[in-house]
């Protein structure tokens, strides 16, 4: 409490200061009213998506602003085509705070607002700050920011207004149009100033038609696609103007205007070729459970056989450890609080961290080991988000774990619109892969308002039925590579076995050295590119380009060989890019991992009864396949059970003229077919990390006719289940 009446003191103070310079630079004597769209610039698919246009009052003057009418046309002259026109009726007040707070914000680094392009607010001669100063800056909007909200929400009129129209994506393209082809939009607001005369603003607006995506290889037969994004906000978390019935936010101080529904972002999204999103909006915006239930209402509406929505959050955390670096967060929070952010998915209920304040998130959060625990303690899976950013990202490399000890799951390598070769968030997850770590790739557009082409997330399905359940498994288990354009899957084959993209393979002691096959699956549409296949090995301090090929097109498989090293943790990737370094694809790697021991035979050479043989040549692991076999028993055995226990009998118990070796606790049992007196089980270990460290013991017995009776046994089998 004491930081926050600090700071709130410290920000009154700086913004006392600096409230007349930032009025004095908000005079403004045009009544050309300030028109910014929100719209898709890409596309895939044709249809109708919702459009805004953010209209402000810029002058400084009383008078009000009064909108008479918009037109949104396509082509010129005798190929001009009308898409949209509306008759207004809507007055803006003046209000140069507002103006003033926007033109402030874009004075600022982009480094910290992510605004790029053109300026709408602030004078294009007026000097960006620099970084030292934009923090105090940033600082001091608190106070004018809560003024603005505090007159809003008593009444007062607002200068600005969002203007939403639906716009036919099928009037702007031809079907047949080729990949590349470009649009122009001019849109058109009328508007009356004082004096009333009658004037309009016209801008353009450009949109593109993009490759669709080209889909499974024909390689990999009976495989489907289904590509969506990790990381999407919505107008929950703006900050003037959010939508109801979310209070507005000025934690996102920058937020100020185009962001949208989730039902109107539903639309982009699959103009972009995408049939599934995660909602993600800040959990220092979604402040109380009511909040979030509005989400997941929303989502859950959004939701049918074509298109998944599903409510998660994006959620603000404490660093811990020894910190690398450090970013603008960690200036902008008083007394050495560091923030970072993670997804959280696949939760069940909110995940609260920080306030709705101006610079709330720096306030009320966790460290971020307590909120991976209350993320897998739903069952679900973290994700580091934007790890090498200058704001919210991760310093905290050494402290960090991974799903080796049930820790962080994932790390988000493709934040906005486009990413390229091995550094960058690309560079911070494989360092954290060479020092030990098994995470898994993902990526998000991290949109705040509309929707835009990115490295989306690719997920494979291998004819399940696509719904939240499957998408989650599939997202959970890294079956996805992450593009904004071909298909690149990869599979690494070890004796006869595949190994698809998320597979974390367990090598016992047993475990010799053996040949693998890398295969690379692509598909580059009507492109082309070259592929990279990567081999990294944790304790080493780069990976190695194992190969590469040259420029391929078209459908096939790249494929190169290596020999598998069993006694070091290690993994396969691929990755590809165009000629021009735009159009990129990376897969999630197979990973090996040596576990400490297999599964030790005991109760050998107890005669009697005990006539089979048990043996197992997998290594006790969650999520593991575990085959075991066993031989000896009478020829005319017709089956065999298996017994799994919690408790092992050492010397054995005596019964039937052999030896019992396991006792209750059961922990599963099975049956299988017997074929001239031998047999084979094979089951899976559940995926779940409670248990790590179970002791399990197995023996095998049936009815099999023996000089000791009509009962036959093996021999036992000891292992300690591994978190691989």
């Amino acid at each position: 409490m004491a930081r926050r009446i600090l700071l709130a003191l410290l920000c009154a103070l700086v913004c006392a200061a600096w409230l007349p310079e930032l009025l004095r630079g908000s005079q403004r004597s045009t009544a050309t009213p300030i028109v910014i769209p929100f719209a898709v610039d890409g596309v895939r698919v044709l249809t109708s998506v919702d459009t805004a246009l953010f209209v402000c009052h810029p002058s400084s003057d009383d008078a009000p602003l009064h909108l008479e009418g918009i037109t949104v046309s396509s082509g010129s002259g005798a190929n001009a085509a009308v898409l949209y026109r509306d008759e207004l009726a809507h007055e803006l007040a003046s209000d140069p705070l507002f103006v003033a707070l926007n033109a402030e914000i874009e004075r600022l680094p982009e480094e910290l607002t992510h605004r790029e392009g053109r300026r709408y607010f602030a004078y294009p001669d007026e000097a960006p700050y620099s970084m030292s100063d934009a923090i105090d800056r940033w600082r001091a909007l608190d106070a004018p920011l809560a003024a603005v909200r505090a007159r809003y929400a008593a009444g007062a009129p607002r200068p600005f207004t969002e203007l939403h129209f639906d716009l036919d994506l099928r009037r702007v393209f031809d079907e047949l149009d080729a990949p590349g082809t470009e649009r122009a939009l001019t849109i058109e607001v009328r508007y009356r100033a004082a004096g009333g005369v009658s004037r309009s603003v016209a801008l353009e607006h450009k949109i593109r038609r993009l490759a669709p995506f080209p889909g499974a290889p024909a390689t990999l037969v009976g495989a489907q696609i289904h590509s969506g994004d990790l990381h999407v906000h919505s107008c929950h978390g703006e900050a003037v103007n959010a939508c109801a019935p979310s209070a507005d936010c000025p934690a996102e101080t920058f937020q100020t205007s185009g962001s949208f529904t989730y039902a109107q972002l539903k639309p982009q999204f699959q103009a972009l070729g995408l049939d599934w999103i995660t909602a993600t909006d800040h959990s220092y915006c979604i402040n109380d459970d009511a909040e979030y239930q509005t989400i997941v209402d929303e989502t859950a509406a959004l939701t049918d056989g074509s298109f998944l929505a599903i409510p998660d959050i994006e959620l603000s955390s404490e660093e811990e450890g020894a910190q690398s670096g450090g970013d603008t967060s960690n200036l902008l929070c008083l007394f050495g609080v560091q923030q970072n952010h993670m997804g959280a998915h696949g939760i069940s209920a909110r995940k609260p961290g920080g306030s709705d304040a101006v610079i709330g998130f720096c306030n009320g959060v966790l460290g971020f080991s307590a909120n991976i625990a209350a993320i897998r303690g739903e069952d679900g899976y973290p994700i580091v988000h934007h790890p090498s950013a200058d704001a919210f990202g991760w310093n905290s490399i050494s402290a960090l774990t991974g799903q080796e000890t049930n820790g962080m799951h994932g790390v988000e390598i493709w934040n906005g619109s486009v990413v390229s070769g091995q550094g960058g968030d690309v560079g911070a997850w494989v360092d954290w892969l060479l020092a030990g770590r098994i995470l898994y790739a993902y990526s998000g557009s991290d949109t705040h308002d509309a929707a835009f082409d990115f490295g989306a997330n690719h997920v494979l399905f291998n004819g399940e039925p696509f719904n939240i359940e499957n998408l989650e498994s599939a997202v959970k288990a890294g079956r996805l590579f992450i593009s904004n354009g071909p298909s690149l899957i990869l599979e690494v084959t070890l004796e006869g076995a595949t190994l698809g993209m998320g597979t974390k393979q367990a090598l016992s002691p047993t475990q010799s050295a053996a040949p693998l096959q890398i295969d690379t699956h692509y598909d580059f549409g009507a492109g082309s590119g070259i592929i990279s296949v990567f081999r990294g090995y944790s304790g080493d301090p780069i990976e190695t380009l194992l190969c590469q090929s040259g420029t391929l097109s078209g459908s096939g498989v790249f494929s190169c060989a290596d020999t598998l090293n069993p006694t070091r943790q290690g993994w396969y990737r691929s990755y590809t890019e165009d000629a021009a370094a735009q159009v990129i694809a990376y897969t999630n790697p197979v990973f090996f991992v040596p576990v400490p021991e297999a599964w030790s035979a005991y109760g050998q050479g107890l005669g009697g009864a005990n006539i089979a043989t048990l043996s197992c040549d997998s290594a006790p692991y969650i999520g593991g396949t575990q085959r075991f076999e066993v031989s000896g028993f009478a020829p005319t055995t017709p089956s065999v059970s298996f017994l799994v226990e919690r408790t092992q009998i050492p010397g054995g118990f005596p019964v039937f003229g052999g030896f019992l070796l396991v006792a209750p606790p059961l922990i599963a049992s099975g049956v299988v077919p017997a074929s001239g007196g031998a047999a084979t089980l094979s089951a899976q270990i559940p995926p779940s990390p409670g248990l790590i460290g179970l002791n399990a013991f197995v023996q095998a017995l049936a009815f099999s006719p023996n000089p000791f009776g009509n009962i036959g046994f093996s021999n036992g089998l000891a292992g300690t289940v591994a978190g691989f």
